[in-house]
């Protein structure tokens, strides 16, 4: 029996799409399909989750004979108990964890949402106000499935989800990368990716950012897309992939005016945050801690 024994454990929307990418491109490393089995998360409620397993294993059926042999939850970091149990089914597991400033992560991660058609709210600052009634289980809009997937300061709050990650874990067993890194100096980036995991090195093409950040034109058409697809799944329909072409075209660029009082709001939030990560990872982030002046300022994400 093959089990993986590396594993990306998020932030969503922080690169970890082209991470797992790049190394099922490697000829010596393993990426299950899907690369989000979720099987972890066993305290959200989560749509497409393997929960069983025997089905999870069979995700590695064919990986006999890769040195490195992975998957990337992105629920996994934001998660209480995936690591613990990670660590209990491979106590020997390597991690992997992307990072950005928390405050474009929350942007990045709003127009995930809408995108998905689990949010309502196509302003930023009201689904960040809408935090405390949502997490009491209020006003959720009905193509989401779990109120957390909302939570949106919790998901954002890296340096405490990597302080309680290295107080189960040797550092030696983490490898951080964090978004500018890859924007910066892809090659080298995945280099030493691939030094951390015992990979020979292994080129890369020219890095281009996966899942580019589009909101949608219609907000109830991606809900009622949502919704759909999850009552297709659980009768069994099989997909024709008319939804999906339907939700590309209800797409559009995700340009959005951030008010730079809010903005300087969701820098000072996270502040703490950003302290955090520093000392645990000894890097310089000050540049985190900068709030943009003047008008109103389109929000933009290199990588989503």
């Amino acid at each position: 029996m093959t089990k993986p024994n590396f594993f990306i454990l998020g932030a969503p929307k922080c690169g970890t799409t082209s991470v797992a990418t790049w190394l099922s491109q490697h000829p010596e490393a393993f990426v299950s399909n899907p690369k989000e089995p979720r099987y972890f998360n066993s305290d959200w409620k989560l749509p497409f989750r393997i929960s069983d397993e025997a089905s999870y294993e069979r995700l590695f059926e064919s990986a006999a004979g890769y040195s490195a042999i992975g998957e990337a939850t992105t629920g996994y970091l934001v998660s209480d108990v995936a690591v613990p149990h990670i660590l209990k089914y491979r106590p020997d597991a390597h991690f992997v964890v992307c990072l950005r400033n928390p405050v474009d992560l929350f942007f990045s991660l709003h127009a995930q949402r809408l995108k998905e058609g689990m949010e309502s709210l196509a302003d930023p600052k009201s689904a960040w106000d809408a935090q405390t009634e949502r997490i009491q289980g209020k006003a959720i809009p009905v193509g989401c499935p779990e109120p957390k997937l909302l939570h949106y300061d919790r998901y954002c709050r890296l340096g405490t989800q990597m302080e309680r990650l290295l107080e189960q874990i040797e550092r030696p067993r983490l490898h951080v990368l964090f978004i500018e890194d890859l924007n910066d100096n892809a090659n080298r980036a995945y280099r030493r990716l691939c030094t951390f995991l015992g990979l020979q090195p292994y080129s890369l093409p020219e890095y281009r950012p996966r899942n580019r950040r589009s909101i949608p034109r219609s907000l109830l058409l991606a809900q009622l897309l949502r919704v759909s697809g999850v009552l297709k799944r659980r009768v069994g329909l099989p997909p024709l992939g008319i939804g999906e072409r339907i939700r590309n075209l209800n797409q559009r660029d995700s340009r959005i005016a951030v008010e730079p009082r809010f903005r300087s709001l969701l820098v000072e939030h996270f502040s703490d945050e950003v302290t955090r990560l520093e000392r645990l990872l000894s890097r310089d982030l000050s540049h985190w801690r900068e709030v943009r002046s003047g008008p109103a300022l389109p929000y933009t994400s290199p990588d989503e």
